[in-house]
């Protein structure tokens, strides 16, 4: 990927970060995700909340079947990675419903084919056979591609990758002219010398999904905020990185080898959604999951602690134990709790003023 960079910013001048950022995660022959084994798990490079307990699918999936849309709908997990989300989601949810895996990994769409025969893989979400769906996309978005700005006190500035020599190295240029119009609408009160990301293709995704679909509810989880909570963030944390459960590799020396993540502007997120008239909700993971019933469920895994050590059944106590660790840890609000979760409901229009009874 190094030499791939240096050539083409020899032929073709400074690169925008979004479009090193593609490369880096995507590129077919030399990206993280598109090149190399599916990435998520203990054994992998980095840790999301399916792979802490199952408990977050199977809550997920009680807002699956609570959501209306308005008609038959289908599930759909953008960026399933290795199924580890949608496999106890789907044994949540009643038989019969179409469970399709959209993903752009070739590697983990083969590997949730072989798992789970009866869920349909497809490569982006234009694939999608359904009028109506139900959308999950789980730390998705802060892998989608993002321009880099700059603030300046007369517009903005754009951070590029450019070359000196042998080596990679940030540039700063004017910004594209839709990449200073992101920035003026998302990113009005950041002050002058403050860098940000600009997440055009985040909301086009998210626009996708909605011209996609007639009833829709999508339910994105992620880390970020909103443009107040993100313009607290250093520079140096802007752009994240992560390779076999650790974080901080230089992204420029590294390219393709390291996973790279921006947090997900929420304030974007949820304009793209009530623009295309869907009701739209931002809160924690820890107030989404607990509406989900997570605390109950908190409350079933203590009772069986307790039944199992007035038993003296000390293999059911550690199970109980080790599943309420991990439920805790999705509702940490120092951790997975305090991730954000965008829901965006819209009803089919065919249901919209239809007679509901004789």
């Amino acid at each position: 990927m190094h030499s791939l960079l240096l050539n083409r910013i020899g032929v073709s001048g400074p690169i925008y970060f979004d479009v090193f950022m593609d490369l880096c995660l995507y590129d077919s022959s030399a990206g993280f995700f598109s090149a190399g084994a599916v990435r998520p798990g203990v054994a992998g490079d980095f840790v999301t909340s399916p792979e802490v307990s199952p408990l977050f699918g199977s809550l997920i999936g009680t807002w699956v079947s609570q959501v209306s849309v308005g008609g038959r709908s289908s599930l759909v997990e953008i960026g399933a990675g290795s199924g580890t989300l949608l496999s106890p989601l789907a044994a949540s949810l009643s038989e019969g419903q179409d469970i399709w895996a959209v993903e752009r990994s070739q590697a983990s769409l083969k590997l949730i084919a072989s798992l789970m025969p009866d869920v349909t893989v497809a490569a982006s979400v234009s694939e999608v056979e359904s009028a109506n769906a139900v959308v999950i996309m789980n730390e998705v978005l802060d892998n989608v591609p993002a321009a880099l700005v700059r603030r300046t006190n007369s517009g903005w500035d754009e951070i590029v990758i450019d070359r000196e020599g042998d080596e990679l190295v940030l540039a700063e240029i004017p910004a594209r002219s839709e990449v200073a119009a992101w920035a003026d609408s998302y990113l009005d009160s950041i002050p002058a010398g403050s860098v940000a990301t600009v997440q055009l293709a985040a909301g086009a995704l998210i626009g996708e999904i909605f011209e996609q679909f007639d009833g829709v509810a999508v339910c994105v989880i992620d880390y970020g905020g909103s443009t107040q909570e993100l313009s607290s963030r250093t520079e140096v944390d802007i752009v994240r990185t992560y390779r076999g459960q650790r974080t901080g590799f230089d992204f420029l020396a590294h390219p393709g080898e390291t996973d790279l993540t921006v947090d997900v502007n929420t304030d974007a997120i949820a304009t793209v959604g009530q623009s295309n008239g869907a009701h739209v909700v931002v809160q924690t993971q820890r107030e989404f999951l607990n509406e989900c019933g997570a605390q109950s469920t908190l409350d079933d895994i203590r009772d069986r602690e307790n039944a199992a050590a007035r038993e003296g059944d000390v293999m059911c106590q550690l199970k109980a134990r080790s599943e309420g660790v991990g439920l805790r840890a999705l509702l940490d609000p120092a951790g997975f709790g305090g991730f954000k979760v965008v829901t965006m409901t819209r009803k089919s229009a065919k249901t919209i003023g239809a007679p509901t009874g004789p």
